[in-house]
């Protein structure tokens, strides 16, 4: 959806037919946001510069379908992203539509372009950008008429490189193992976060989820020893295992944020914290190439679907030997620990404390504690 001004204003172009006459299933557009001090007013304090703002009609070009509306069937959207641009397309009956006079250029005042971004696929519905009102406040313009319950439906989402740049990981994010960093300056470990750097700190409404919307936390009463913290005001340590904030469903390897703390009962309260990482220590089983954690007709599978390949091009799990060439000493190394582990959808015996969270907190309240890996 769009506002009807901003139909009107930009429909000479792209398939528009300068009647200002649009309805919102007849356009799409694009957009991207990201800060700049120039974008700070009394009426936009939070600096968020949008690149559908062209009050001139020199920039933005949306889409226009008078003959076929876009809703009620499928079209592809494409994004062009590598370092230096950015350009938004829309592909309808084979032909491919720029949403932009030109890409956009990235600079040094919109870098946050060059950051890692997690992709979300959802449907808004109203908002600033339209002629509806803002939710919870029905003087601020129309009533929203869509139908609901609404749908949307996504036939496929397909990443590629492009211009030379980019890659694509299959599946969870790279597992971190030994002690891991979340908020630490001294503790050793095998890697960690650094905020403004591959982290950032949020002050934000949130529980420990993860990538399916499972929650869970763990909670510290006041006045209580938890974990081994004695709530008396003065530093001390909470060791917490991960079964405990894991509970009966958080996918570990999808968690939303590392880490996340939150008072529970709207009341103020202090606390200051030195030192939290992650503690996990991980018991390797040579020849369980896919990390199920045990060896068998899986692991098997890969070494023969890689057989007598170097690798590269080969896929380096299929050579645990290390020699860059998938053979026979590679299936030795899956056949001398055949049936090693626990077999997928049975449960390990896990010692405790397993793995577990080291947090040197003190003074007063009652916080609670989240952990992403």
């Amino acid at each position: 959806g769009s506002m009807q001004a901003f139909r009107d204003l930009h429909d000479t172009h792209n398939g528009g037919n300068g009647l200002n006459n649009s309805t919102v299933n007849q356009v799409v557009g694009a957009n991207a946001i990201f800060y700049s001090d120039d974008a700070v007013t009394p009426e936009n304090p939070t600096g968020a510069a949008s690149l559908s703002w062209d009050p001139d009609d020199d920039y933005v070009r949306p889409y226009y379908n008078h003959s076929n509306p876009l809703n009620d069937r499928f079209l592809t959207y494409r994004l062009y992203w590598d370092a230096n641009s950015i350009n938004m397309t829309v592909v309808d009956n084979g032909i491919e539509h720029n949403l932009f006079e030109t890409p956009f250029t990235i600079t040094d005042e919109s870098d946050e372009f060059r950051q890692p971004f997690y992709l979300i696929a959802n449907m808004a519905v109203g908002g600033a950008f339209t002629d509806a009102y803002n939710l919870g406040d029905p003087g601020t313009g129309q009533p929203v008429t869509m139908p609901m319950d609404a749908e949307m439906y996504v036939d496929y989402i397909r990443a590629y490189e492009w211009n030379g740049q980019g890659a694509v990981h299959l599946g969870p994010p790279t597992a971190q193992s030994g002690a891991y960093g979340i908020f630490t300056d001294n503790t050793p470990t095998n890697g960690k976060l650094i905020p403004g750097d591959n982290a950032e700190i949020f002050v934000w409404e949130g529980t420990i989820i993860d990538a399916w919307g499972n929650q869970q936390y763990v909670e510290f009463p006041a006045f209580q020893t938890t974990y081994g913290l004695v709530r008396d005001g003065q530093w001390g340590q909470a060791s917490i295992p991960v079964s405990d904030i894991r509970g009966t469903a958080i996918d570990l390897r999808m968690l939303n944020y590392s880490f996340v703390i939150l008072e529970e009962h709207g009341t103020a309260a202090q606390f200051a914290i030195d030192d939290i990482y992650w503690d996990m220590p991980i018991t390797v089983i040579a020849g369980d190439l896919d990390g199920d954690g045990f060896v068998g007709i899986n692991d098997l599978n890969i070494v023969l679907a890689n057989w007598n390949q170097n690798v590269p091009p080969g896929n380096p799990l299929a050579d645990p030997s290390g020699d860059g060439f998938v053979g026979i000493d590679d299936l030795n190394v899956v056949l001398g620990n055949w049936n090693a582990g626990t077999p997928p959808g049975e449960s390990a015996q896990i010692p405790e404390p397993g793995a577990v969270l080291l947090v040197g907190a003190g003074g007063l309240g009652l916080f609670k504690r989240r952990k992403r890996s």
